[in-house]
C-alpha cells in the first residue's frame, strides 16, 4: 500500500456518562495519489531538455495505419527518426489507438516495444496518447483512406470514436485498454510520460468528453507506473484562474505535470 493515496475517517460519540472518544481509521485505497511539486520537479531533473514532436510515419495516414501488423512500416520509421535525431529533437510523441489494443493486444504491444527500441536507438524517449477527440468520428480498422491533398489531417481518427465516447457505459470499456498498457510497460524507461487525452472537447460534446477525461485518470491511478500522466492544455487562456475552462481545470487539477 505504499505510496497510495489513504483517506481518514475520524468520529466521535457522546453519551450520558461523559465523551468517549472513538476513532475509526479506514484505509481506503483510492490509487495512485497525483504526483507532488517535489516529485515532478525530480523526475523533470533527471532528464535532459526535451525538444519534442508528434510523430507519425509518412506512410500512414492516421495511428491505425501506423500500428496495425500489415502496415507497420518499420523501415520508414528508423528512416525518419534517424532524421529526428539529426534535427536535435530528443522525445516523440505517439498516438494509440483503443481499436487496436481492442482486435490485438498482444501485437499491439510487441510493435510498441519494436518502436520504443527504434526510438531508444536514435537516443528518443516517448510520450504515448491513449485518447483523442480529434477528426473522424468513425474509425474502423482495415484499409484506412486515401489522403485528401491540401486537407489537414484527412484521416485522422478520433479514440476510441464516438460510438463509445459518447455513450456513458460503454466509455467504460476503456478503461482496460488504458490499464493493460500503463501496466505493460510502467516502469520502461524508453516512455518518458503518458498523456491520456488529446484535446478532450474537440469536436465532441462537453458532457461526453468531461466524464470521459475523469474516468481516464481515475483507471490511470490505479495503476503504479514509474512516468507521470497528463493531459495536455490545448486551447483558451490560462492566464488567471477565472479563464480556465472546466474541462482544464480537470487536466490541471489532475495532471502529474503540465503541458501544452
Amino acid at each position: 500500500m505504499a505510496g497510495k493515496c489513504l483517506n481518514l475517517r475520524i468520529s466521535w460519540q457522546n453519551n450520558n456518562k461523559g465523551m468517549n472518544i472513538l476513532i475509526l481509521i479506514c484505509l481506503l485505497a483510492c490509487g495512485y495519489c497525483r504526483w507532488s511539486k517535489e516529485k515532478a520537479w525530480e523526475w523533470y531533473n533527471k532528464h535532459p531538455w526535451l525538444v519534442g514532436v508528434n510523430y507519425i510515419p509518412s506512410t500512414a495516414i492516421n495511428e491505425l495505419e501506423m500500428w496495425q501488423a500489415e502496415t507497420f512500416d518499420m523501415a520508414t520509421i528508423d528512416r525518419e527518426l534517424t532524421w529526428a535525431q539529426n534535427l536535435g529533437f530528443t522525445s516523440v510523441r505517439v498516438f494509440l489507438h483503443y481499436l487496436l489494443w481492442q482486435s490485438d493486444k498482444e501485437g499491439l504491444f510487441t510493435r510498441m516495444d519494436k518502436f520504443l527500441a527504434l526510438a531508444a536507438r536514435h537516443n528518443l524517449s516517448t510520450a504515448f496518447v491513449f485518447l483523442d477527440d480529434c477528426w473522424c468520428p468513425h474509425p474502423k480498422l482495415g484499409k484506412q483512406p486515401e489522403p485528401i491533398p491540401r486537407l489537414h489531417n484527412s484521416g485522422w481518427a478520433k479514440s476510441p470514436g464516438v460510438e463509445i465516447s459518447q455513450d456513458l457505459v460503454k466509455q467504460n470499456l476503456v478503461a482496460g485498454y488504458i490499464q493493460d498498457t500503463l501496466r505493460r510497460f510502467a516502469n520502461d524507461e524508453r516512455v518518458i510520460m503518458w498523456d491520456l487525452y488529446n484535446e478532450p472537447g474537440n469536436s465532441n460534446p462537453f458532457e461526453y468528453s468531461a466524464p470521459l477525461l475523469k474516468k481516464a485518470f481515475r483507471w490511470a491511478r490505479e495503476v503504479e507506473v514509474s512516468q507521470p500522466i497528463f493531459s495536455a492544455l490545448w486551447d483558451g487562456d490560462w492566464s488567471h484562474p477565472a479563464n480556465i475552462n472546466p474541462l482544464h481545470e480537470i487536466m490541471i487539477n489532475e495532471s502529474d505535470i503540465l503541458a501544452f
